[in-house]
């Protein structure tokens, strides 16, 4: 599941970060990161991109979600 950060830029607009980043025997094999100007915009880009990698993954959805 991915992560979102609210930053605060130098002048004063708000952005969000939203990070994904993928885990094989503990170790970090994927990170991905974007900005965006509004919460949701970030949200649906992670829902998107996990999707997308998940069907990379698995497929044949044969995988367990």
């Amino acid at each position: 599941m991915g992560t979102i950060m609210q930053r605060r830029k130098k002048d004063g607009a708000t952005s969000y970060t939203a990070v994904i980043r993928k885990k094989k025997g503990g170790k970090v094999v994927l990170t991905l990161t974007e900005t965006f100007k509004s919460e949701t915009a970030a949200e649906r880009w992670i829902r998107k991109t996990e999707r997308a990698l998940s069907q990379l993954v698995c497929p044949q959805k044969s995988c367990p979600s």
